[in-house]
């Protein structure tokens, strides 16, 4: 395009002097001049420009390190005082130093002061109010040591001289001072740690200043605590030696903006909090300590003066910590751009018009090359533009492009830090937004929904941006007071909250979802948002209802599949009473056809079949009732009943194996719970007895049955005479057996059974041998019962 202008200009010359018959010469020259102007003028706005944002780096690293050379001299003002601070506890508490002595306290604080000329003063205050206070004459070079007696009114005052020779000494009787009311004495006993107080002025000499407190601690009883105060003119010395021009300001305060020390323009300023500063310096030092995120952290920042004195267009401003030096306090350094850079603007002014004389001569070579030299950064710096704002997804290492050796850690740094922030926000993103559970992010004071993924949006039926206006009090349902004040008072105490409750859909639905919340918390422990995670709980409480009906379906087939397998012992006890009827009918139609009829003969026969009829019913019945569907509902039931019945089914097993049943019931016990589960848990014991009894050659084998009260419980006992477990056998231990083909569950699920019910199951190794196992389930005694042998 420029090469076609280029042609077309040229050629619109060229017909423009042909068809006007100018001089060429002429023509040339004025050319040759306006891309001199053009190129001229351009160079010197673009250098213009960029000396001017080099001053302002160049003003930006001179502010940073000289807040450092303040926080350096500060420090190491103060660490004399934290070193003493330490060694006098330590003295204290290794029991080196009687702290009750006030001479030898007198002496250490001598000392003390004479070597740290930075403490104007000492106390040590004891939990019964009296102190030693050992501080500085003013204006002198002797020290005074005041004491108290709790049995006396007032204090002693001894003067010492330079050799700490006594030269005077008085009581005072209106001195009433009681270090257990000091600010520095409290902060210290109640944190239990060493801490500085806030500048105030000295009860004693008048001065401004403030105080060290350490408490000291021996076997966990207070016996006392340290206090050195230093007097705030030798700190603000410190900031005014290091003042380095005309519109500076710097600022020591704390966290809370209690000014410590306030130095302007070489001179102190009595101020108490920076809320006091006016002008620019009040606003920008406030704009500092509210954009600080920690107290140990600082940063650096420009702002536009708006007071409009003079040239003072721009302000920098920097804050830091000294947390690092254990001091908790900030210190702010404000100054204006002519402050830092000097006279470098107006040499920058002079400096423009030789540059234009030089730049006439050299403009065609100076154009390409400060392109050249200045294109690279502008790469780099738009490249990192991108990379921040997302629009680029190559974040590989390497793919940032440094191009001058001096930016390489720049880079790396960058390059890690972007690549770490872009991996961890795009994987935060995609858990938050593709989770199949209701998630939000929730304001702690407003309760407003900030954040909400797909699946919430889903499980309310309304928008992102529709949500994003509402809060929880808008598609809470029913009593949503009662439920905010809960759910505040929880997040809000680091509890974790959850319910269950109806959340608005529509004017005309509700739908019961189950909320779970946890406040997350910022650098400084305060409430950042609330993450909330909703589930719909329908759904999992159908799911429950599915698998419980599943799990009876499987233990009544499991019953059945038990039934099978002593059928044929079934059948053949079946027989006997079905015989036993036939037999008696043809004997009752043997008597009918009699001449004469025998009415005794007949009853007797009646009764016969009667009750032959009922044995073979009451199989069929316990049969009946260990193969029906159980309906998982806990009923009270007789547990003699149902001993008898777990015997009439077992006993053609037992006659199959020679093996007799012995029962023992004392009472006639009520058990709540699962009669069938009940049943199940002793046919399991009963049948392992009888698996164990076959294996041995004893006579007679017997399992003896026995039910019983025993502390307010019901005991059944199931024990044989068998050859017992093995020392390597745990019973109860899953899959492990002494039957031959046996997978070692019955026992395990016998145990899960009876605690189902309430119960606990333990066996006991009889001192006769064999195995006995006892069942403890809650139970009553309605009515007494005679015994029961079988």
């Amino acid at each position: 395009m420029t090469e076609q202008n280029g042609g077309g200009t040229i050629s619109g010359l060229r017909n423009y002097v042909t068809q006007q018959q100018l001089s060429l010469r002429y023509v040339l020259i004025a050319c040759i001049a306006g891309f001199q102007f053009v190129t001229v003028t351009s160079v010197v706005l673009l250098v213009y420009f960029t000396m001017d944002r080099a001053i302002l780096k160049q003003s930006e690293d001179l502010l940073d390190q000289h807040s450092e050379i303040i926080v350096e001299r500060i420090s190491n003002f103060f660490l004399p005082i934290l070193q003493a601070g330490e060694m006098l506890v330590e003295l204290v508490e290794s029991g080196m130093t009687d702290q009750t002595q006030t001479t030898t306290l007198e002496r250490i604080f001598y000392g003390v002061l004479r070597t740290s000329p930075e403490i104007s003063g000492l106390y040590f205050g004891r939990p019964d109010g009296t102190f030693v206070h050992v501080f500085q004459s003013d204006g002198s070079a002797e020290l005074v040591t005041r004491w108290n007696d709790p049995q006396q009114p007032g204090t002693t005052v001894l003067v010492r001289d330079e050799g700490y020779r006594p030269i005077g000494r008085y009581r005072d009787d209106t001195d009433v001072y009681d270090p257990r009311r000091s600010t520095w004495y409290s902060l210290a006993a109640d944190g239990r740690a060493p801490t500085w107080t806030n500048a105030y002025t000295f009860e004693r000499t008048g001065k401004k200043g403030m105080t060290f407190a350490s408490p000291v601690y021996r076997d966990n009883r207070l016996l006392g605590v340290f206090g050195i105060d230093i007097e705030a003119v030798k700190l603000r010395q410190i900031l005014e030696n290091t003042s380095f021009g005309k519109n500076v300001t710097m600022s020591l305060f704390t966290t809370t903006g209690n000014m410590i020390a306030h130095v302007s323009d070489h001179k102190m300023i009595e101020v108490e909090h920076i809320a006091d500063l006016t002008g620019d310096v009040g606003q920008i030092t406030q704009t500092l300590l509210a954009r600080l995120e920690t107290p140990e952290q600082g940063f650096a920042q420009q702002f536009p003066a708006s007071s409009g004195e003079g040239r003072h267009d721009l302000m920098l401003a920097n804050i830091q910590s000294l947390a690092d030096h254990d001091l908790p306090w900030l210190i702010a350094t404000i100054a204006t751009r002519e402050a830092l850079s000097g006279g470098l603007r107006d040499n920058h002014l002079r400096a423009l018009w030789a540059a234009i004389v030089l730049l006439a001569v050299l403009t065609l070579f100076a154009i390409p090359l400060a392109n050249r030299i200045r294109q690279p950064v502008l790469n780099f710096a738009q490249q990192s533009r991108e990379m921040l704002q997302g629009s680029t997804r190559d974040l590989s290492p390497g793919s940032l492009k440094v191009p001058y050796s001096e930016l390489e850690t720049t880079g790396k740094t960058l390059e890690s830090q972007l690549w770490k922030r872009r991996n961890f926000e795009m994987q935060y993103d995609r858990t938050f937004n593709v989770s199949q559970r209701g998630m939000a992010w929730i304001d702690p004071t407003t309760m407003r929904f900030i954040r909400v993924n797909k699946h919430f949006c889903g499980l309310l039926r309304k928008p992102e941006g529709v949500l994003l206006t509402c809060g929880l009090d808008d598609v809470l349902s029913g009593d949503k007071t009662k439920i905010l004040s809960v759910f505040r008072e929880a997040v809000l105490s680091d509890k974790d909250f959850s319910i269950e409750a109806d959340f608005v859909v529509d004017e005309h639905l509700a739908i019961p979802l189950r909320m779970t919340a946890f406040p997350m918390r910022d650098f400084d422990g305060r409430p950042d948002h609330i993450f909330a995670v909703f589930d719909n709980n329908e759904e999992e409480k159908q799911s429950a209802a599915r698998l419980e009906n599943f799990k009876r379906d499987v233990d009544r087939i499991g019953r059945i599949n038990l039934m099978g397998q002593f059928a044929a012992g079934l059948a053949h006890e079946l027989n006997q009473p079905l015989g036993a009827l036939v037999h008696d009918v043809d004997s009752a139609k043997f008597v009918l056809n009699a001449s004469e009829l025998d009415r005794a003969e007949m009853a007797d026969i009646l009764n016969d079949i009667d009750s032959h009829a009922q044995r073979a019913g009451d199989i069929i019945r316990a049969l009946r009732n260990m193969i029906e569907r159980d309906d998982q509902i806990p009923h009270c039931f007789q547990l003699d009943d149902l001993l008898a019945q777990t015997l009439a089914i077992m006993k053609p097993e037992a006659i199959a194996y020679d093996v007799d049943f012995e029962l023992s019931v004392y009472e006639s016990f009520v058990i709540p719970g699962n009669r069938v589960q009940i049943a199940q848990v002793l046919v399991n014991l009963i049948r392992n007895a009888i698996s164990a009894l076959s294996t041995v050659d004893v006579t007679p084998k017997v399992i003896r049955l026995e039910a019983y009260e025993k502390d307010g419980s019901i005991v059944i006992s199931v024990e044989d005479n068998g050859p017992g477990f093995p020392a390597h056998i745990k019973p109860f231990t899953q899959f492990e057996t002494t039957n031959k083909g046996g997978l070692g569950l019955g026992l395990s699920i016998s145990k899960s059974l009876v605690e189902a019910n309430r119960g606990t199951i333990s066996h006991v190794k009889p001192h006769q041998g064999g195995t006995r196992f006892e069942i403890t389930l809650p139970g009553k005694v309605p009515e007494r019962g005679g015994e029961q042998d079988e």
